[in-house]
């Protein structure tokens, strides 16, 4: 425990000069080259500064500025960095909201629902326009790995059907296993 405190007060030091930074763009003195270590550091503070802690706020406050800075990166396509973004948010929701020191699980576990719908929402698009000569073997695994953890993120704590939320969830759900599936075939693993 006190490490990870040390650890999320670590972690909000070097968030206060990267949320700065991020907040400041455009900045043409920036290169393609920092704009993408921003995003990187960003999405890796995103679970530093809330890991074993009872309050997400943090990691909401990372992941709006990493894909802020995303949308700032003309290089090349960044829609699977930016489902990452939202699967990563959804799963630091999750792990909120197991923390005994959480004083709203229910609430914390219906904005992990959310976040994995907005990754969904950026992902099946994807997905179902495949094969796409303009992804890497990488991109389709990070995918299919993406897909497999949104099949549960889109659903725990959801509440009992016929909540029509939920049954809107579960299609998600089903939808994301059966895109995974696609990709795990046409990249010839099980």
């Amino acid at each position: 425990m006190a490490e990870q405190l040390l650890q999320r007060t670590t972690a909000a030091e070097a968030a206060a000069v990267v949320f700065s930074m991020a907040r400041s763009l455009p900045d043409p003195s920036l290169t393609v080259s920092d704009l993408q270590r921003m995003a990187d550091i960003l999405t890796r503070l995103m679970s530093l500064l809330t890991y074993g802690g009872p309050d997400s706020a943090p990691s909401v406050e990372a992941a709006e500025l990493a894909r802020f800075v995303y949308a700032h990166l003309t290089d090349r396509d960044h829609r699977i960095d930016t489902a990452a973004i939202w699967a990563a948010l959804s799963l630091r929701h999750h792990e909120t909201s197991v923390h005994p020191q959480n004083p709203d699980p229910k609430a914390e576990q219906l904005l992990q629902r959310r976040a994995a719908a907005e990754a969904a929402a950026v992902i099946f698009p994807l997905a179902e326009a495949l094969p796409d000569p303009s992804l890497t073997v990488s991109d389709l695994r990070s995918m299919a790995d993406m897909l497999d953890k949104l099949t549960t993120l889109l659903t725990f704590g959801a509440p009992t059907p016929p909540d029509p939320e939920t049954v809107a969830l579960q299609a998600l759900s089903t939808r994301a296993a059966t895109l995974r599936d696609h990709i795990r075939a046409l990249l010839g693993t099980p």
